[in-house]
This record gives structure tokens, C-alpha cells and sequence, in this order.
């Protein structure tokens, strides 16, 4: 039989049609027959109509069979508390072998063979010392680079403070530096490091030794870096590459930063709180003192003769020294001249006819000078040409060290103790670049492991006397005892030097701490005395330690006679002593006291008799040592002596 011809799915079509509908057929008995369309799934399960209730009463009796067994036993849970803590402590313990991998030197790096000749580091020259004394603020807490000392807590406190500057040729160091690293004839083309010729300064070291009470000296002591220092804890440089952490470069690489420098160089003061200290540098100080002292009693000398002339331009009928009657400067204000005879200094008397000066009566009498008050001004040196002078000698970032032959460093000693005397001298180092690499030249081998190149010390040349902070001065026997004698106590606190008198008898100690009211600042005279008159019950008094650390032993008298008679029993002496073991006198009554105690008792009742008023907001107390302020005064040379006089406080009348 022949087929039929045509396309596949003509042929095919029934078989095709046959076998869809076999599919379809057998997906209906599945979905409607073999599995129920009306299923619920329970815990994961299909159930079908006839099989939910028996499951879910299956399951409702495996819980109550659940529910009434008895309870078991719950376990213990460990505490985390110890576990959190351990972790917040060493959060890289569960690390295994965890290194920090720090810059240096790689020890199995290729060594080179170089070979340099260390330069010589110049001498430190004219050294000087000055200390002065005030309520400054201290530090409460540590100062660091993050806290620095413009913002950590301080407390007032008063203290002595030493500073000790000498000279250096920062020049001739840079040249000597070249020489060593670039251009010496023996330095291999090479061999030729800019960066270790580059001197970075390491040190500042102040020494100094104290006067015992045998009259030798102590052995030289290096004095500590000060308390307000922040970079401190970084320039305790070991001497030695034996107890470096890091190769030298990386420890010049940490010193090197401008402020850390500076740091070294020129340190910063301490804040005074009182407005008569003022910090400056030894070379400055005492020059300014000096000025300051001449430009207040040229201060004083005009205001008596301004007060002078107010007084006689307001009376009517005064005479002038001309012999004529002046009237009141209302009418003839400044105007009037007049002829007079000058007495004779050198010269013939010739009448000169002078007018009354541009300050209201003030007469200038040009016989007692050759020059005029403008001229001698203008010819004399002001304390701010000094202040002027010190302000040059900073240095800042835009000061090229390289080329400066005279730069003045300093260092602070805060650790000195009150009543005693020392010597200072001071130098300066710079890091060894070839320290710990075997580079030295033969002839500097023994420097070879050493951190710090010095210069040699410069000594200042007088000691530094640091007065007490405390004396006493028998006055007279005591008014309550006659066994006793009275002492009066002075103490130096907050900046005023206070005075309290204590009757005292043999196995007494000298002095103890006492209430005592709070001193009237004289800023505002008369008013801040009245103020404290009506409000004396409501202050507060403020305790003083006049504590002295010594104890009266006894008194000796003397008897002066005359035949039989006992004319006189006379005190002389005070024995006293601090330690319980050495006694020294002392003369009772001023007329028999040293002339070192009248000077000594003649300053503090000078002082004394004064209110230093002390700014306790650092914000007005700065002493920014980079521009010194033109209106703080500092002390005398004895260190507690001021200049200002209370204003509109009657003498009698101070407290």
C-alpha cells in the first residue's frame, strides 16, 4: 500500500491528540483522586479531610502526656561578666602569635661600610640665672600632647621658679655638620646624606648643685624637666643605643617637629596668677627691673607735682614763688609768665623768663637739668625697649636656624626648695646621626653607641639665693607670760606676704596654721575697704599655715649689776631649734637684732603692707612667653617685694 504524502504533524496528528490527553488524564487522577484537593498541611505534613482531627488529637495527647511529666532539673548558666571584662583587656588574645611590625632597621639587611668623622658641637656661652617667685597655676593632672597645659586643671600655688639661659652658634653647628656628612675630603661622593647632615637638637640639660650647711657644695644633680612640660616623657632620651626602642633615625624622626624643638630650646613659663611676676628671660630681667623702679618714681615724682598744682590752682591767693598772687586757674589758665633768678649752678645769674609747663601748676626748673623730661625720655631705655629686645631673641617657624649664630636657650628648674642657695650651669645636644651603625671614624670610635653629641657647660656665674617663704622675728617678752616671748610669724601665700604674731613659751613649737580674714584688694581703695567693713561677718576667713617646723628651747637673760644691786634683767636670746638636735639663737628685740633681720623685716613689713591681687582665670593671668606682656611687673630682686602702693586705704587703717 502506497503512503500517503504530507507534512509530519498531518500524519501524526491522532498519536499526538492521543498522548496529550493521556497526560491530562493521568495529571486529573492524581490531583483528584490519588491526592485529595482538600489537604491542610500541619507541622510540615498534608492531611487530608478525614486525617486533621486524628492529628490534631495525636498531638494534643503527646503534650498532655508532656505537661504532667515531672520538671527536670534546669542548667546552670555561666556568668559573662568575667569573660566581657577579659575581653575589653586584651581584645587580641584569642589572636594567635599577633606582632606589630614597626619601622627600623632590618637586621638582615646589607650593613653598608661608610666611614664619617663626628662634627664638633659648638659651646654653650654666657649663662645666666634669675629666679623669681608668685602664685602660679599648677597642674592637677599629668600634661601630655593631647592635654596640653592651657587646658588641664590647675590650682593656685605659690612657688619659685629658676630659669638659666646661655648662648649657642647654631651656624657654626650646621657648618661643622656638612663638613662631617657632605663635605669633608674624606666623605665619598657616596657616602654624601643631606638628612644626616641636618642637626636635630635632643636635649636641653640643666644641672645644678646646692650650698650645704657646711659650706660645701652637693655633687651636680640634673634637674628634671618641668611639671607643665608635655613632651616630657618623649625627651627622656637614653644615653645609649643599648636602651633605645627604635634606631636613631626613627627617634630623630619623633624629636624633629617644630613645636618639640621649640620645646627643647625655649620652653614655656608657668601662668602667674599674680599680677606683679612676670616672666623673662635672666639677660632682661634684671635690666627691667631696674627701669621699671626709675619709670614708677618718675611716675610718682609727676603725679605729686599734677597734685601739687591742682591744690594751688584751686586756692585764691596763693604765692608763687616769684613772691606774687596767683589767682584761680579758672581766670588765667596756664597764662601768665613770669621773670625769675635762677641761684647759681656753674653759671652767672641771668633773669630768664619760663612759663607754667603744659601740666596744670607744674613748674620745671631747667637749672637741675640740661635736658628735657621729653629728651631724657627719649634717650633713656624704656621697659619696652626691653620687652621689645626679649621678643626678638624668640624663635618661631619662620626663623632659619641655619644661618643664626646667636641663639639663646633656656631651661626651667620648678624643684628648687625655699632658703637655699645653688649654681646652675646648662648645655645642649644634639642627636648622634651614626649612632649604633659602626661609622665612626677610628678617632671617634668611643662615641660610637652614644645617642647625644654635647657642648660643653656653661656656668652662670653668680648663685641663685632662694629666699624663705617663712620667717620669724622675737619681738618682745610675752604680754601673757612672762616665761614666754611674743614672735611674729611672716608667710608668703598667694602672693602677699601675711603676718601674725604668737606668744610662745620654751617647748613650744613656733607658729601654727590660724583663720585669718581675707586681705581688700586695693583696686578699688576706699570702696572695697568699706565694702569689707559692712560685710566682715559674712566673709570667710581663710586658713594660713604659719607653721615655722621649729621649737622654742628656752630664753637667755642677762643681768647687768652695779655693786650688789641687780640693776636690770634683760632678754637676750631665743633658742630654738628644728630638728631637735642642732640649736641656734636668735637676738629678741629690734634694737638687738642683725642687720641682715632689720633688712629682712623692713622688706616684708614693706610687703606686707601691700595686696597683690591675684587673676584666677588663666585667660587674664597668661604669660605667653612668646609676647612677654608690657603690663605685668615683676617682683624685686629679693623676690617678694612689689611696686604698686594700696590705693585710698589709710595706713592706719590696713588690714
Amino acid at each position: 500500500m502506497k503512503k500517503k504524502k504530507g507534512n509530519l504533524l498531518e500524519q501524526h496528528a491522532e498519536k499526538i491528540v492521543l498522548g496529550v490527553s493521556v497526560v491530562i488524564g493521568l495529571a486529573l487522577l492524581w490531583f483528584l483522586v490519588i491526592g485529595s484537593p482538600n489537604s491542610v498541611q500541619i507541622g510540615g505534613r498534608k492531611f487530608g479531610a478525614g486525617e486533621v482531627d486524628r492529628q490534631i488529637r495525636t498531638s494534643a495527647e503527646k503534650l498532655e502526656a508532656r505537661l504532667n511529666e515531672p520538671p527536670a532539673a534546669a542548667t546552670p548558666q555561666s556568668g559573662h561578666k568575667e569573660t566581657y571584662v577579659a575581653k575589653l583587656n586584651s581584645p587580641l588574645r584569642e589572636v594567635g602569635d599577633f606582632k606589630l611590625i614597626v619601622p627600623g632597621r632590618n637586621p638582615e639587611a646589607p650593613v653598608e661600610d661608610r666611614e664619617y668623622a663626628l662634627p664638633t658641637v659648638p659651646p654653650a656661652t654666657n649663662a645666666f640665672a634669675r629666679a623669681i617667685r608668685g602664685t602660679a597655676h599648677v597642674p592637677l593632672e599629668e600634661v601630655t600632647p593631647e592635654i596640653p597645659y592651657d587646658k588641664v586643671p590647675t590650682t593656685l600655688k605659690d612657688m619659685d621658679l629658676v630659669s638659666v639661659q646661655a648662648g649657642f652658634d647654631v651656624a657654626a653647628l650646621y657648618r661643622n655638620f656638612k663638613q662631617s656628612f657632605i663635605m669633608g675630603p674624606s666623605v665619598r661622593s657616596d657616602w654624601r646624606d643631606d638628612d644626616l647632615a641636618a642637626p636635630v637638637f635632643a636635649a636641653a640639660q640643666l644641672q645644678r648643685r646646692r650650698l650645704l650647711d657646711d659650706g660645701r657644695w652637693s655633687d651636680w644633680e640634673v634637674v628634671p624637666r618641668p611639671r607643665i612640660d608635655a613632651y616630657r616623657t618623649r625627651l627622656d632620651i637614653p644615653e645609649t643605643t643599648d636602651n633605645l626602642k627604635y634606631d636613631i633615625s626613627m627617634q630623630k624622626a619623633q624629636i624633629k617637629p617644630f613645636e618639640i624643638q621649640q620645646t627643647i630650646l625655649q620652653p614655656r613659663p608657668y601662668d602667674f596668677a599674680s599680677a606683679e611676676t612676670v616672666w623673662l628671660t635672666p639677660s632682661f630681667y634684671d635690666e627691667y627691673v631696674k627701669i621699671l623702679d626709675r619709670e614708677q618714681k618718675e611716675a610718682l615724682r609727676q603725679e605729686r607735682e599734677r597734685t601739687l598744682g591742682t591744690r594751688r590752682e584751686t586756692n585764691v591767693g596763693y604765692e608763687t614763688p616769684a613772691g606774687r598772687t596767683g589767682t584761680r586757674a579758672a581766670e588765667t589758665p596756664y597764662a601768665d609768665t613770669r621773670t625769675r633768678t635762677l641761684p647759681s649752678r656753674g653759671r652767672t645769674n641771668e633773669p630768664t623768663t619760663r612759663g607754667r609747663g603744659t601740666a596744670a601748676g607744674a613748674y620745671y626748673d631747667e637749672y637741675m637739668t640740661e635736658t628735657s623730661p621729653a629728651d631724657r625720655r627719649r634717650q633713656q631705655r624704656t621697659t619696652a625697649d626691653v620687652i621689645a629686645d626679649n621678643t626678638k631673641i624668640i624663635i618661631d617657624q619662620r626663623t632659619s636656624l641655619e644661618t643664626l649664630q646667636s641663639l639663646i636657650f633656656w631651661a626651667h628648674d620648678d624643684t628648687i626648695e625655699p632658703g637655699n642657695t645653688y649654681e646652675y650651669r646648662i648645655r645642649l645636644g644634639v642627636f648622634n646621626p651614626i649612632a649604633g651603625r659602626n661609622w665612626c671614624a677610628p678617632q671617634d670610635r668611643q662615641y660610637e653607641n652614644q645617642v647625644i653629641l654635647w657642648s660643653e657647660f656653661a656656668q652662670a656665674p653668680e648663685p641663685v639665693v632662694i629666699p624663705p617663704m617663712v620667717y620669724f622675728f622675737p619681738t618682745e617678752l610675752a604680754r601673757s607670760n612672762e616665761r614666754g616671748v611674743t614672735i611674729e610669724v611672716a608667710r608668703y601665700h598667694m602672693g602677699n606676704w601675711r603676718k601674725q604674731g604668737f606668744d610662745v613659751r620654751p617647748g613650744e613649737m613656733i607658729g601654727k596654721p590660724v583663720d585669718v580674714q581675707p586681705q581688700v584688694s586695693a583696686a578699688d581703695g576706699r570702696a572695697a575697704f568699706d565694702e569689707y567693713e559692712m560685710t566682715r561677718g559674712t566673709m570667710l576667713p581663710e586658713k594660713i599655715d604659719f607653721s615655722t617646723g621649729a621649737m622654742l628651747v628656752d630664753l637667755v637673760r642677762s643681768d647687768a649689776w652695779t655693786g650688789l644691786r641687780v640693776v636690770r634683767s634683760e632678754l637676750i636670746d631665743a633658742l630654738y631649734t628644728h630638728d631637735g638636735l642642732i640649736i641656734q639663737h636668735v637676738p629678741v628685740r629690734k634694737n638687738s637684732w642683725t642687720a641682715d633681720m632689720k633688712a629682712q623685716y623692713a622688706q616684708i613689713e614693706e610687703a606686707a603692707a601691700k595686696t597683690v591681687t591675684l587673676n584666677t582665670s588663666r585667660g587674664q593671668s597668661k604669660v605667653d612667653v612668646f609676647k612677654p606682656r608690657p603690663a605685668a611687673y615683676p617682683a624685686y630682686g629679693d623676690g617678694y617685694r612689689g611696686y604698686e602702693d594700696r590705693i585710698g586705704v589709710a595706713p592706719e587703717r590696713r588690714l
